[in-house]
């Protein structure tokens, strides 16, 4: 399991960058998988600290890495400041790209 995630904008695949920043990339070292057997596309949590408001840098196009996978941003998230260490606390929910297949119809077919 991955000890941390860091996070990048996607551009093609090959050349994404680190978001927000190739400088000052997110790492976000607390964060729960959620991954139910039947229920749908596995769902990354987490809650960071940064020490800017990112909410003009965020859009759909943001995602992590974990397990070989990418997750992308379910929502846009916005920030809050926190009084008690100077930092912006930003609360995001990131999708596996399996979600894609929710809404599609397999069937098993024999055929003899």
């Amino acid at each position: 399991m991955d000890k941390y995630l860091l996070l990048y904008t996607y551009i093609d695949g090959v050349t994404d960058t680190p978001f927000p920043s190739t400088e000052n990339q997110v790492a976000i070292y607390d964060f729960s998988y959620d991954a139910q057997r039947m229920g749908g596309a596995p769902v990354i949590s987490a809650t960071f600290m940064y020490g800017r408001c990112l909410d003009k840098d965020w859009s759909y196009k943001v995602y992590a890495l974990f397990n070989g996978e990418r997750y992308f941003l379910k929502q846009i998230p916005s920030s809050s400041f926190s009084n008690t260490d100077s930092r912006y606390k930003h609360e995001v929910e990131l999708i596996s790209e399996r979600f894609v297949l929710d809404n599609v119809y397999f069937y098993d077919v024999v055929s003899q």
